[in-house]
């Protein structure tokens, strides 16, 4: 596998619940060429103290000043598509799921970048697409 690939995994986040064990399963992958983009909309719950036990460079972490919320959560999931620097993008939902099923996502994203380099007619990188509503 090239170590060279860059991966986004993104994170929208609003509920504390599981984030911590999101964040512990995506640092233990072991492709280790990634960033870790979790973008916090605007939760009355502390994420912030969640997230600032990492020291990890790998971690980027936003807050949006206003929430999305519900029923516009797709505004947020654009907003983590925004921050991506990588050649291909993960969107987990940390807050639905407990960290079993994210390593499982997580190990999805390097399935997906096989998929896509079989597939010689896709051109480009995969953070070029967003979420619609």
């Amino acid at each position: 596998m090239t170590h060279n690939i860059k991966f986004s995994v993104t994170v929208p986040a609003y509920k504390a619940q599981f984030l911590a064990e999101c964040i512990d399963s995506i640092l233990a992958q072991t492709y280790k060429n990634f960033e870790l983009i979790i973008v916090n909309d605007a939760s009355p719950q502390d994420l912030d103290s969640i997230v600032s036990k990492y020291d990890d460079q790998r971690i980027r972490y936003y807050k949006n000043k206003v929430g999305f919320g519900a029923e516009h959560v797709v505004g947020n999931w654009n907003k983590c598509l925004e921050y991506a620097t990588g050649d291909y993008v993960n969107v987990l939902f940390s807050a639905l799921t407990p960290a079993h099923k994210n390593i499982t996502f997580a190990a999805s994203t390097l399935k997906q970048r096989s998929y896509v380099e079989r597939k010689s007619q896709l051109s480009g990188s995969l953070r070029s697409v967003s979420a619609v509503q």
